[in-house]
């Protein structure tokens, strides 16, 4: 046999051979890079979550902790029931400056039992129009409390918490308190290494 014809025979399809194992061996590479990255960013996504619902939680269950004070509140009961929202105010505000500079939080409402808004202590110019969130609907259909992220009237993702109010086991309105999430979010950033961002669809 002629010394071109063997390496015709033999040494093409053994580059063939050597060319397709080649590219196996880098496809094999890329698959497991990106196999491995995407294992990565489920975990990431898995510890943003976790630690994201855990401070939640956590924030939530403060905000519930401040309402029950405020509902044993003699002032702001006198207040309520007199409908005097001017000493309503008097009454509310040291409360909220003290909650606002120790607690983060930033909203303040009292709510009649039409869901419309009594008095804003953090806004008191602001009242009468009726509140629409899904944590106040919550509320007032179980009667019992509720919490969750919703809109402000400025557009800021709030963690609200909103309890019944009841004097003497009547229902005579509703208290909320709610913090914007921007400054605990930071927390989880810095806890799991990840930069934040929310994008909410706008059907919801």
């Amino acid at each position: 046999m002629k010394p071109n014809r063997v390496r015709r025979v033999v040494l093409i399809p053994l580059s063939l051979a050597l060319i397709a194992l080649l590219g196996a061996s880098v496809f094999g590479m890329y698959w497991l890079q990106a196999r491995q990255a995407d294992e990565q960013v489920r975990a990431h996504v898995h510890n943003v979550d976790h630690a994201l619902q855990n401070l939640l939680a956590e924030e939530a269950a403060q905000l519930d902790g401040l309402i029950y004070f405020l509902k044993t509140d003699e002032d702001l009961k006198r207040a309520w029931l007199s409908r005097d929202r001017e000493t309503l105010l008097r009454s509310s505000e040291p409360i909220f400056n003290g909650i606002r500079s120790n607690c983060m939080v930033t909203y303040f409402n009292f709510i009649d039992l039409d869901r419309v808004c009594f008095l804003r202590v953090h806004n008191p110019s602001v009242y009468g129009d009726t509140i629409p969130r899904f944590t106040l609907d919550a509320t007032v259909r179980e009667g019992t409390p509720a919490s969750g992220i919703d809109f402000g009237k400025s557009g800021t993702l709030t963690l609200r918490s909103v309890h019944p109010w009841r004097i003497d086991g009547e229902l005579i309105g509703y208290v909320e308190l709610g913090t914007e999430i921007d400054y605990f979010t930071s927390a989880v950033e810095i806890v799991v290494g990840v930069d934040l961002f929310f994008a909410i669809d706008k059907q919801f």
